[in-house]
């Protein structure tokens, strides 16, 4: 097998551990872009520093060079948190419980570090809450499904499409790395690095109430990128009458 790297099992779950905190505090970047744009407060509600925020000047102009309007670097921001989204998928075998569990602890406080409550969410964003928190919870990925009834979306800006496949390969550098230097490693001998300092409990209480706000109806109308076809509920009338 001359050129592949193969992962033993004890490396396998040491790489397992640090990439699910890794993919998660990646999507959770993204979730702040996203945020940021409904509240303007969000400076000070923010929890990851500037130095580690997305930066993607390029998403707000199409492939003409022409300013977009905030909907559509919205959209934008919404479909890169989907793709980052899509990446939280573990398989039980390969991640331990314990993993999972990390990373719905460090949502919890990062929903009570930055002020969130059900009174103030948009609806939109407490979807996105929820199908966050179904992935991480071990359910549904959503984001998964909704990119894979993306509908096609013409004349894509090119320094986007560059800059989103750079960061692509060098994250796969990256990850071949990482699994070199964890070779021979097991997953509980990593150290667990909390990212956000909120209240844990306090933090999950308030996301039972976020996701309790909005119906199954809502919900299942919510899409992160628009559809080829919709996939949510099927009778919309009868869910109205």
């Amino acid at each position: 097998m001359s050129g592949l790297f193969v992962l033993d099992q004890k490396q396998e779950n040491a790489h397992s551990r640090l990439a699910a905190q890794k993919t998660f505090y990646s999507s959770m970047k993204w979730v702040e872009k996203v945020f940021e744009m409904y509240y303007p407060d969000w400076v000070n509600r923010k929890q990851i520093p500037n130095s580690e925020a997305i930066k993607r000047d390029d998403l707000e102009y199409d492939s003409q060079g022409n300013p977009l309007t905030k909907e559509q670097i919205l959209k934008s921001y919404e479909k890169f948190l989907a793709t980052a989204m899509s990446m939280l998928e573990f398989k039980d075998e390969d991640v331990p419980p314990t993993i999972r569990n990390e990373n719905k602890a460090d949502f919890y406080r990062w929903i009570d570090a930055t002020g969130i409550t059900v009174n103030d969410c948009n609806p939109r964003l407490k979807c996105i809450l929820r199908a966050l928190y179904e992935i991480l919870d071990g359910k549904e990925n959503k984001a998964s499904k909704d990119l894979d009834n993306l509908k096609p979306v013409p004349n894509p800006s090119a320094k986007a499409y560059l800059n989103t496949f750079a960061n692509l390969n060098r994250q796969k550098i990256s990850e071949s790395q990482l699994a070199q230097n964890l070779k021979g490693k097991k997953w509980n001998e990593l150290n667990y690095e909390p990212k956000f300092f909120g209240n844990e409990q306090k933090g999950k209480i308030k996301l039972e109430q976020i996701i309790n706000s909005i119906s199954e109806y809502e919900y299942w109308k919510f899409y992160f990128v628009e559809q080829k076809e919709t996939y949510g509920l099927v009778n919309d009338d009868a869910m109205l009458e």
